[in-house]
């Protein structure tokens, strides 16, 4: 099998057991490849970026990986203040530019800062979207429990447990059901 194979049948196992999206298990191992190119040209800004005190967005962390020592070396001490880098995304499969690209360092524009005290536009799906993304997690739960647990091991207290837990699910959806007109 090939090498993307391999990634893709690894990514969606990881996927499976973190109840994630294989998709998101592979953009957070770009993410961690980015780090590493970005900590071999400049190592302290390594743990700002995992500990969340710089925050870039995933195209500026690419921006920035993609760039020279120098370079980085010269942001370093910028990064800290609200700024965006511009200039083009290079990505693996592209052929690399003959000349290097430009960067420069853009304060962020106060429509693109987001405000903690702005309320977010109310959207009437949001409860109901949020609850059917989460039924597929319980269902892999309940199949992993029918299909890989030793039920006749299973303790009695334990089995109790479950059949009340379950019982009130049961009745929450009926209640839902009942409240959407099906």
């Amino acid at each position: 099998m090939d090498g993307e194979g391999v990634v893709r049948r690894t990514s969606k196992r990881i996927g499976d057991e973190y109840h994630l999206a294989h998709s998101t298990v592979e953009r957070y191992g770009q993410y961690s490849r980015l780090v590493d190119e970005i900590g071999r040209k400049e190592p302290s800004i390594v743990p700002q970026l995992l500990s969340g005190e710089l925050n870039l967005s995933f195209d500026n962390t690419l921006r920035l990986a993609a760039m020279n020592k120098p370079d980085v070396n010269a942001l370093k001490d910028q990064l800290a203040y609200n700024v965006r880098i511009t200039g083009p995304i290079q990505t693996s499969n592209q052929a690399k530019p003959k000349q290097p690209p430009s960067y420069r360092l853009i304060p962020n524009s106060p429509e693109h800062q987001v405000n903690v005290k702005t309320k977010p536009t109310f959207d009437p799906d949001a409860e109901i979207n949020g609850l059917t993304m989460t039924i597929p997690a319980w269902m892999n739960s309940i199949s992993r429990v029918k299909e890989n647990a030793a039920l006749d091991q299973v303790s009695h207290q334990a089995k109790e447990k479950l059949v009340i837990a379950l019982k009130k699910l049961q009745g929450a959806v009926d209640k839902i059901l009942q409240k959407v007109g099906a």
